[in-house]
């Protein structure tokens, strides 16, 4: 037997020896899609993501990667994120890994990750964050100048390693480790089978390991050096909580960020006009970063069920994952008008990029700064730049999706 799903819509048939559909799941709300595979529209990864979302229903099974729902309108993915009662952060891998590896504060549900998140965004408060203005500007400065007189560059190598780079010094990882430690962040948030998955953990959790084990004898001025010394509910972070909390934070750290710089830079290649009032106005580059996180958010969030819930027309059963399609919310028309469009000049702007509830994203002051300064540091520098001829680009579809190329050239002297 086969289906086709999504009420007749131009999909894929299945096989259904292959992907049985589960009893409570109508074949109506069924959608053969892959969030590892699926392709660009016009060169636009979005764009095509949003293709395919156009010919579903808001809440969709797809019977890809263990199967699973996917959650596309706002309202359904506030309603589920906030609702940490039937729905937990506990496992947040597709497919679902058993045994996997626990990420504090973000495996954690509330209250158990409350003391944690207050701990956490002390040392990445906005006045935190404030305080490393220069050291960010030092490090955008010196990666751009390697390649300003070059004319030509793949800024997605040069886009990623500044985040990375930052990150990695504020964190107090070594310096000299940067293209392996990021390396190892884009494969985790590939496509991997649960076995490759828990190796590679293991890997990460081993590189903590070490880096904590060499503040405990010699503290720096870092972050991992500053868990060290703080206390949750009157206590030391113990080994295990310090592993995983640094191993969360080399995760956030290393690649969301990266990846949303070269998306963004992909948008501002195409319009000199854009480059022109950045350039002039760097005040405005505050607002080119939340346009550019709505239009091209990059992560989706992931709940498992723990009640049999009832969400709109879909029954939600204990053990089952779900996606939440936080890129489908900027570029939803009944929330932003023509909602490809880039412009930094909307009176409005709805997105929710760095996730909804309880679990917005702890470095979400960081991110901007980081986004903010190197736009303007590049603009300071490369006033007027384009895409490469012949260029074409290579994404990373996923949970959390990459441009893993973006090559752009300029005119030099």
């Amino acid at each position: 037997m086969q289906w086709s799903g999504c009420g007749g819509s131009p999909v894929v048939t299945v096989d259904m020896t292959r992907f049985p559909l589960p009893p409570h799941v109508r074949a109506d709300q069924v959608l053969d899609f892959d969030i590892y595979g699926h392709e660009a529209k016009d060169g636009d990864l979005h764009r095509g993501l949003m293709a395919i979302y156009a010919d579903a229903p808001d809440i969709f099974w797809t019977p890809r990667n263990g199967g699973h729902w996917v959650v596309t309108r706002s309202d359904a993915i506030l309603r589920i994120t906030g609702d940490t009662a039937n729905f937990s952060t506990r496992v947040q891998n597709i497919p679902k890994t058993e045994g996997d590896y626990r990420l504090i504060p973000l495996n954690l549900d509330p209250p158990e990750n409350l003391p944690y998140r207050a701990m956490l965004m002390k040392l990445f408060s906005a006045r935190a964050v404030a305080g490393l203005d220069s050291r960010m500007r030092g490090w955008a400065g010196r990666l751009i100048d390697e390649v300003a007189a070059a004319g030509t560059c793949d800024l997605a190598r040069v886009g990623a390693r500044f985040p990375v780079a930052v990150f990695m010094d504020i964190l107090g990882l070594p310096l000299d480790r940067i293209d392996d430690f990021r390396a190892m962040v884009v494969a985790y948030f590939g496509f991997l089978e649960p076995q490759a998955r828990l190796a590679l953990q293991a890997r990460i959790a081993a590189e903590m390991d070490a880096v904590i084990a060499a503040r405990r004898i010699v503290p720096r001025e870092d972050v991992i050096s500053d868990l060290l010394a703080l206390e949750i509910r009157g206590r030391a972070l113990t080994g295990a909580e310090l592993q995983s909390i640094c191993f969360t934070l080399f995760l956030a750290g290393l690649d969301t960020v990266a990846n949303s710089i070269v998306f963004a830079f992909s948008a501002l290649a195409g319009d000199q006009e854009l480059q022109a009032r950045l350039a002039a106005d760097p005040a405005r580059s505050a607002d080119f970063v939340d346009e550019a996180m709505r239009r091209s958010t990059i992560a989706n969030t992931v709940r498992l069920v723990l009640r049999d819930t009832q969400v709109g027309d879909a029954t939600m059963k204990a053990g089952e994952m779900v996606l939440c399609a936080l890129p489908a919310v900027g570029l939803d028309a009944r929330l932003n008008a023509d909602p490809m469009r880039f412009d930094i000049d909307r009176s409005e702007r709805e997105q929710i990029a760095f996730s909804p509830g309880p679990h917005l994203c702890i470095g979400h002051h960081l991110a901007r700064a980081e986004m903010r300064i190197f736009v303007e540091e590049w603009l300071a520098r490369i006033p007027r730049f384009g895409i490469a001829a012949h260029y074409e680009p290579d994404f990373r579809p996923g949970t959390v999706m990459q441009l893993r190329n973006l090559a752009l050239e300029w005119e030099t002297g």
